[in-house]
């Protein structure tokens, strides 16, 4: 399902490479399938596209967490709820990381 997903927006960067939402959803995907470093890379790209996407700093997050670069992961989280207070689930991961 995900290998399949990723295709598909591998497909669709290769027609528009300036789509933040097509880089944040292939990012999901790779995160899916433990590959952390480049779910980083297409999260990245997603904010260098958007830098106030946080749904992107959220993603982030949970791949910096997944690779135990906890420092950063906060860091995102708290950018993630820069952007959009209301964010929950990047509040549960800032108290989760407090613990």
């Amino acid at each position: 399902m995900y290998d399949e997903s990723i295709d598909w927006f591998e497909q669709a960067l290769a027609i528009d490479d300036q789509n933040d939402e097509t880089y944040n959803g292939l990012a999901w995907s790779l995160f899916n399938l433990e590959r952390y470093g480049e779910a980083e890379e297409s999260f990245r790209a997603a904010i260098a596209l958007d830098d106030s996407y946080a749904s992107a700093y959220y993603g982030l997050g949970r791949t910096l967490e997944e690779q135990n670069r906890l420092a950063e992961a906060r860091e995102a989280f708290e950018q993630t709820l820069a952007f959009d207070p209301e964010y929950e689930s990047a509040r549960e991961a800032l108290e989760r990381l407090s613990e």
